[in-house]
């Protein structure tokens, strides 16, 4: 009888241990999908405020320079500004490249605008940011028009 008992102890003990075994695997499993999922999320959200946030930047150069002659001179300093605050980005390390051709572009000038925009003294700027890999560019068009 004592045999019967401590064969019943230990086979109990042993199942105990196994279902033990897999409720924490599977929560370690849980953990570590919800660790992946939530990394996940973190790189997908950063590409995009940061994104916005140069987007925003751009938009108060444009701004600043809207009210001037719709000429290359201006185009010249609308460029200057903008390639500046991307290259600022880029030294930080917030845009993908080794060197600054893969990490951002800008265009502004004959290259985005009619001339029935400049006429209207429409400004249109796109860049092209890399904030996930190197020359994958993800574009940013700003255009402001300026009220006489």
């Amino acid at each position: 009888m004592k045999y019967l008992v401590l064969l019943a102890m230990i086979t109990f003990a042993k199942s105990a241990a196994a279902q033990l075994r897999q409720v924490v695997t599977k929560d370690s499993e849980t953990q570590k999908a919800a660790i992946k999922n939530t990394t996940l999320k973190r790189k997908a959200v950063f590409p995009i405020t940061l994104k916005a946030e140069i987007e925003n930047e751009l938009n108060r150069i444009v701004d600043a320079h809207k009210h001037e002659p719709n000429t290359a001179a201006t185009w010249v300093k609308i460029k200057a500004d903008a390639e500046n605050l991307l290259y600022s980005y880029f030294q930080k390390g917030k845009l993908r490249g080794n060197k600054s051709l893969e990490a951002y572009y800008v265009k502004i000038g004959n290259d985005t605008m009619t001339a029935a925009d400049i006429r209207n003294h429409t400004f249109i700027l796109l860049a092209g940011v890399a904030t996930v890999k190197p020359a994958e560019f993800e574009i940013i068009r700003i255009e402001k028009t300026a009220t006489h």
